[in-house]
């Protein structure tokens, strides 16, 4: 999820997708668990991501006071 999250920031990009591949790869070896478990986290990441956007999609419609204080100040 941090390498789908980073993937719009071009200095993060890169590095974050290299650190996620070795990751991945070590999982298995590492004894921890079982490829299955990998197969499972990547449906587990798909859902989570899928949710969060559409939360996003949705929130600014019902609440917009909610991310009033996200936004950068505007500078005049």
């Amino acid at each position: 999820m941090v390498a789908w999250y980073a993937w719009p920031l071009k200095f993060l990009r890169w590095p974050a997708l290299a650190l996620n591949t070795l990751v991945l790869v070590a999982t298995p070896i590492q004894g921890g668990h079982h490829v299955v478990d990998v197969l499972a986290g990547f449906a587990v990441a798909a859902a989570g991501i899928a949710i969060a956007n559409r939360v996003a999609r949705i929130v600014p419609k019902f609440a917009p006071e909610a991310l009033s204080g996200l936004a950068p100040p505007q500078l005049t």
